[in-house]
C-alpha cells in the first residue's frame, strides 16, 4: 500500500507540473508579442511552437473572439487550470479506491484476530468505509486519519505471546470400561496436576476442553517449559495419581506472535491464526511430543533439544521435542 501510494503522488506531481509548464508556455505565448527581438531565440521558437499548437487546437474546438478581442491565450490558460484540477481529481479519486480496498481488507484481519471492545469501533468505521465510494478529498483525508488512529489503538494493546495446546491422546477409549465416578476423578486430577505446572511456568490464562487446554504464556519458553513439565510428570502421574487402567499420555503444539490482547476476555474467544497453528501442530504431535515450528527454535533457551522433522504443518516446518527415556 505503501509503495503504491507513493507511485500515486509521484504521478500526481508529475501531471501537476506538466499542467503547469503548459500554462507557463501559453502565458508567454500570450505576451510573446510584446517582447521585442523574441524570434532570434532559438529555444523561444520551440517554445512557441508549443504555444501555437495549443491555441490551434483551442480555436479548433472553441470560440475565441469576444467583442472583436482574440482571446485564445486566457480561454487555453483557464481549460489548462480546468484540466489540471480534474486530473487531479481522477487520480485521487483512483487512489482513494485503492486505498478504501486495502483498508476493508485491513479491517478484516483487525476484526478476525482483535479481541478488544475496540470492535464496536471497527464496524462503524467499516459500514462508514463500504458507503464511501466517492467522498470529498476533505472526507478522503478524515477516513484515512480515522484508519490510523484505530490501528494505533489496537496496536497499542498488542502483545507478543506464546500459546500451548495440549490434548490427551485417545481420551475416548481410556473412559471405557471404567467407573464413571472414577473416570471424573482422575481426569480431574489431571487437570489440577496440569494446571499446576503451567501456573509454575507463568500462565496468563487457559481455556479447557473436556480433556484439552490452550494455554497462554508471556514468553515461548515459559510455553515450552510448561509442555516438557507435565511430559516429565506424567511418569509419577501414571503410577501414583490416576487409577484407570491405561495411562495419561498427551499431545502438545506450541505457537508464538503478536496478538490484539484483551486480559477481561476469555481465552476460548481469541481468533488468531496464531492460536490455530498451535492447535494443528498438537492434533499432528506423535504422544508425548511438542511441535513448534522451526523457525522459532533458534531464540529459545532449549533449542539443543529438539530435532528438525520432515513433517510440514500449515506448510510450516516442524522440530519436535520428545522425552528421553532412560
Amino acid at each position: 500500500m505503501a509503495f503504491l501510494n507513493r507511485l500515486f503522488s509521484i504521478v500526481l506531481e508529475g501531471i501537476r507540473w506538466f499542467f503547469i509548464l503548459l500554462f507557463i508556455i501559453v502565458l508567454f505565448g500570450m505576451i510573446a508579442p510584446y517582447i521585442s527581438d523574441i524570434h532570434s531565440y532559438p529555444y523561444v521558437l520551440y517554445v512557441l511552437k508549443i504555444d501555437a499548437s495549443i491555441i490551434k487546437m483551442v480555436h479548433a474546438y472553441l470560440p475565441t473572439r469576444i467583442f472583436n478581442h482574440d482571446m485564445s491565450h486566457p480561454i487555453a490558460l483557464i481549460i489548462i487550470l480546468i484540466m489540471m484540477n480534474i486530473f487531479r481529481s481522477f487520480l485521487e479519486q483512483i487512489r482513494f479506491v485503492y486505498q478504501r480496498r486495502q483498508m476493508l481488507k485491513e479491517i478484516s484481519n483487525l476484526k478476525s484476530s482483535s479481541t478488544t471492545v475496540e470492535n464496536e469501533k471497527i464496524a462503524l468505521f467499516e459500514n462508514k468505509l463500504e458507503q464511501a465510494s466517492s467522498v470529498l478529498a476533505k472526507s478522503r483525508r478524515e477516513l484515512l486519519n480515522e484508519f490510523a488512529k484505530i490501528k494505533i489503538e489496537l496496536e497499542k494493546v498488542g502483545r507478543d505471546l506464546a500459546f500451548l495446546s495440549m490434548d490427551v491422546v485417545d481420551s475416548s477409549s481410556m473412559k471405557q470400561g471404567e467407573d464413571k465416578s472414577i473416570v471424573e476423578h482422575d481426569f480431574l486430577e489431571y487437570h489440577n496436576f496440569v494446571e499446576e505446572k503451567f501456573k509454575e511456568n507463568g500462565m496468563i490464562k487457559a481455556s479447557w476442553t473436556p480433556d484439552g487446554v490452550m494455554a497462554c504464556f508471556n514468553q515461548l519458553d515459559d510455553a515450552v517449559n510448561a509442555a516438557q513439565s507435565v511430559i516429565n510428570g506424567l511418569d509419577y502421574f501414571n503410577h501414583n495419581v490416576k487409577a484407570i487402567k491405561k495411562d495419561f499420555h498427551i499431545r502438545c503444539g506450541i505457537n508464538s506472535g503478536h496478538v490484539y490482547y484483551d486480559d477481561t476476555i476469555p481465552l476460548e474467544q481469541f481468533s488468531d491464526r496464531i492460536l490455530d497453528v498451535a492447535g494443528h501442530m498438537q492434533k499432528n504431535a506423535p504422544p508425548d511430543t511438542i511441535l513448534i515450528a522451526k523457525q522459532l527454535i533458534d531464540p529459545i533457551q532449549q533449542k539443543d533439544t529438539f530435532k528438525e522433522t520432515e513433517h510440514l504443518v500449515d506448510g510450516i516446518k516442524v522440530s519436535e521435542w520428545k522425552k528421553q527415556n532412560p
